[in-house]
């Protein structure tokens, strides 16, 4: 799921992006264009990544949340991505920056 969200982004499908969201974030959103636009503002490292790397899953809260490291260009970015399943399953429910020099989980 967060793969082929990343994919979409690479390819500027933000529709298909958009696809992979729980029902709570496309109600927050509400369009494509709205959630691409908060993607390009806190998260445009996820439009051009470099490097994808799959660092620790972990439950919070119940939910599982896997660690991802992006890099591009010389920049690192690490985001945690909480999951939710639902009936039509698994979705992404958030992520979240993590503070630099945090360890993968």
């Amino acid at each position: 799921m967060i793969a082929a969200q990343i994919a979409a982004l690479r390819s500027a499908d933000v529709a298909g992006a958009f696809s992979y969201a729980s029902p709570g974030i496309r109600a927050l959103f509400r369009t494509p264009e709205r959630f691409g636009a908060m993607v390009d503002k806190g998260f445009a490292v996820l439009r051009q990544p470099g490097d994808v790397i799959w660092l620790g899953q972990r439950a919070e809260g119940g939910q599982p949340v896997q660690r991802v490291m992006l890099r591009s260009t010389g920049a690192v970015r690490i985001l945690d991505y909480r999951m939710i399943e639902g009936p039509d399953g698994w979705r992404i429910d958030g992520v979240s920056p993590v503070a630099s020099g945090a360890n993968g989980a």
